[in-house]
């Protein structure tokens, strides 16, 4: 089986594949949100797709790129990530506006900064994850763009209980199909491991 990774905002391919248990071998291909994950995705031959965070809304947002897949599974899922929209979003436009400005001066203590934030268990990143272009897209996405409303079926959607950065009642609300997992964060491998997502 061949999975594909929707990523989340700056975590690098190497960080993922160590965060989902993944050996070298392992059929995975890992696509970051940049301006050209469509295209990428479209080109994915893979079974099963998994969208995280960022990844997970810009699927929600282009709901029909998800439907040749045979599995897909949503890991803190988000159809707005501002919290001003009561859509699940804990993060505050302004704290987003922030992190663009601040991504100018430091990029790499900006991407320290939010892993701190979010509560990541991965090792924070030595040296920027993506290109600085393209975390500032992520952001952008992040500050303007929203998906309508949960339209994709037969999704499978889990968020963490205490994630700092997602209001999991709220989304539940919102999708009543989400799982919740109690006591995990924002954390890739905890939510992972949580779905039973196994490569």
């Amino acid at each position: 089986m061949t999975t594909v990774l929707l990523n989340g905002w700056a975590v690098s391919e190497a960080a993922a594949r160590d965060a989902l248990d993944a050996a070298p071998e392992t059929n995975l291909q890992v696509i970051p949100p940049s301006p050209n994950w469509q295209e990428l995705l479209a080109d994915a031959q893979a079974n099963v797709l998994v969208g995280y965070s960022t990844g997970a809304m810009l699927l929600l947002s282009e709901p029909k790129l998800a439907e040749r897949f045979e599995r897909v599974v949503l890991l803190a899922p988000f159809t707005d990530f501002r919290a001003e929209s009561g859509q699940g979003g804990n993060v505050r436009s302004a704290q987003l506006k922030y992190l663009l400005r601040m991504l100018k001066k430091d990029p790499l203590t900006t991407v320290h900064d939010f892993y701190d934030r979010a509560g990541l268990k991965m090792p924070r990143p030595t040296e920027l994850p993506l290109p600085v272009d393209d975390l500032r897209w992520g952001i952008e996405q992040l500050l303007n763009r929203s998906a309508e409303e949960w339209t994709l079926e037969d999704v499978e959607c889990w968020v963490g209980g205490a994630d700092p950065l997602l209001d999991a009642e709220r989304l539940k609300e919102l999708c009543p199909a989400l799982h919740v997992l109690q006591g995990v964060g924002h954390d890739l491998s905890e939510l992972a491991a949580g779905a039973g997502l196994s490569l």
